[in-house]
C-alpha cells in the first residue's frame, strides 16, 4: 500500500507525534509511507518519505492558517503524482482523508481550558488563538461522509458521539508502548550517583510526575497532597515544562516553596532520557482532570512503576483498580490522593505487586499490535471503495 499520513509535527515527544512516528515506522516495514508535516526531527527518518509543509513560523495564528492552506496545496500536488491508497489524518486538515485518528475531540479540550472563563474572555481567547477555526475544521473532518474514524480510547469515542450521534462507526485503537524505551536498568552505583546528584535521600520513595501542562495534569493538586505528607520520606521529580498560562514552571516552583516542600522536589525541565528517571522512581502520579488517553501512564507502568491513574483518563479503561494500578476518582479529593500516596510509600510489597502487574498488562499493548489493527482498517477501506 501507498500510505499518506498528515500531521502538524513529526517527533517522539507529544502523544500525537509519538503515535505518528511509531505507526509510520512500523508501516514502512511493509508499505510505502509518506509523511506530510511542518516540523520533523530528521534523525528519526529512515524508510519514510517526508514532505515538508511550509508555514509562517512566527505567531500561532499564522502557523495554523499557513499549515491549513499550504498542506492542502502541497498534498494535492503530490497526490496527483503518487496517487495514495490511504490518506490518514492525525490533526485537523483541509485535506479529505480516508481515515482520521482522533487523539482528542478538540472542542472538549478547549472547553476544559475555558471552564472558569467569562463568556467574553472565552470568545476573545478563541478568536485570538484561532481555536474557532480549528474546531470548525476538526468537526468538518469528523462529519465528512466517507471518512473512517478512529478514537484512541472509549473516552474519545464517547466525546465524538456527542458531536455526531451514532450516525457513524467509531473504531477504538489504543496506542502501543515500547518496553525497550522505558526499561532502563542502571547499575546500583550509577543509580546512587544520580540520586546524590538530585539530592535525594537514600530512604526516600521517589515519586515521578511527567507533563508539559502542569495545571491540566494536576501538579498543583499533587503538591498540595504532598504538603499533607511532608513528614514522610518521599521525593518528587517533576519532568516537563509548562507555559500554558494557567500554571507555569516558575509558579509551580513557587507553590512548592509556599508549601515548604521545595527541598523535597526537583524540577528537571524537559528531558529526552525519561527511561533513566523511570528506573530510579518508585511511584508515578498524574492527577489529571482531562486526558484522552495518557500514554505517560502506559510508559510508567511498562517501566514497572506503581501508578496512580485518574479515572477520567482513557488509560483507566485498560486497567483493573487495585490490581494493575490505583484509580483516582475525579474531581480529586486532596485527602483521598494523600491517603493513596501514603499507603503506597509505606507498603513496599504493594508497590512491587502493582509495578509487576502493571508492566504485564502494558506488554499487551505494542505498536506492532496497534499497527496490525490500522492495517486491517486500511484493507477494509480499500476493499469497500
Amino acid at each position: 500500500m501507498k500510505i499518506a499520513m498528515v500531521a502538524w509535527n513529526f517527533n517522539k515527544r507529544g502523544g500525537i507525534e509519538r503515535c505518528l512516528f511509531e505507526l509510520a515506522c512500523e508501516l514502512s516495514k511493509k508499505h510505502e509511507v509518506h509523511v506530510f508535516c511542518s516540523n520533523i526531527n530528521l534523525e528519526l527518518v529512515t524508510r519514510i518519505h517526508f514532505h515538508k509543509i511550509p508555514i509562517i513560523n512566527r505567531y500561532f495564528i499564522l502557523k495554523i492558517i499557513s499549515f491549513f492552506i499550504n498542506s492542502y496545496f502541497v498534498f494535492n500536488r503530490i497526490n496527483k503524482k503518487e496517487i495514495f491508497d490511504i490518506i490518514h489524518l492525525h490533526n485537523p486538515s483541509l485535506i479529505r482523508p480516508n481515515i482520521y485518528t482522533l487523539h482528542s475531540v478538540h472542542r472538549v479540550g478547549i472547553e476544559y481550558q475555558e471552564r472558569n472563563m467569562s463568556f467574553l474572555k472565552k470568545y476573545l481567547t478563541r478568536l485570538r488563538t484561532m481555536q474557532i477555526l480549528i474546531i470548525i475544521i476538526a468537526n468538518y473532518n469528523i462529519k465528512q461522509k466517507n471518512v473512517n474514524l478512529v478514537a484512541i480510547s472509549k473516552t474519545v469515542k464517547n466525546e465524538v458521539y456527542k458531536i455526531i450521534g451514532n450516525s457513524k462507526v467509531v473504531n477504538v485503537i489504543y496506542h502501543g508502548v515500547n518496553a525497550e524505551d522505558f526499561n532502563v536498568e542502571l547499575k546500583e552505583t550509577d543509580s546512587k550517583i544520580l540520586k546524590n546528584k538530585l539530592k535525594i535521600k537514600a530512604e526516600s520513595r521517589i515519586i515521578l510526575f511527567v507533563a508539559n501542562e502542569f495545571k491540566r495534569k494536576g501538579l498543583d493538586i499533587l503538591l498540595k497532597a504532598l504538603f499533607h505528607l511532608s513528614n514522610y520520606n518521599w521525593h518528587l521529580l517533576v519532568i516537563g515544562d509548562s507555559n500554558d498560562g494557567f500554571l507555569n514552571s516558575n509558579q509551580a516552583i513557587a507553590l512548592a516553596r509556599n508549601y515548604n516542600i521545595l527541598e523535597k522536589c526537583t524540577f528537571l525541565g524537559k528531558s529526552d532520557n525519561l527511561g533513566v528517571y523511570y528506573s530510579i522512581s518508585d511511584l508515578f502520579i498524574l492527577p489529571t482532570s482531562y486526558e484522552p488517553l495518557g500514554m505517560v501512564y502506559m510508559e510508567a507502568m511498562i517501566a514497572g512503576l506503581a501508578t496512580i491513574v485518574s479515572d477520567i483518563a482513557g488509560a483507566a479503561e485498560l486497567i483493573v483498580d487495585g490490581e494493575d494500578a490505583i484509580i483516582l476518582r475525579t474531581p480529586v479529593s486532596i485527602s483521598d490522593l494523600s491517603n493513596k500516596i501514603k499507603t503506597l510509600i509505606q507498603d513496599e510489597k504493594l508497590l512491587t505487586i502493582l509495578g509487576s502487574n502493571g508492566k504485564r498488562k502494558m506488554l499487551q499493548y505494542s505498536w506492532a499490535k496497534a499497527t496490525d489493527e490500522y492495517e486491517r482498517l486500511y484493507e477494509f477501506i480499500i476493499k469497500n471503495r
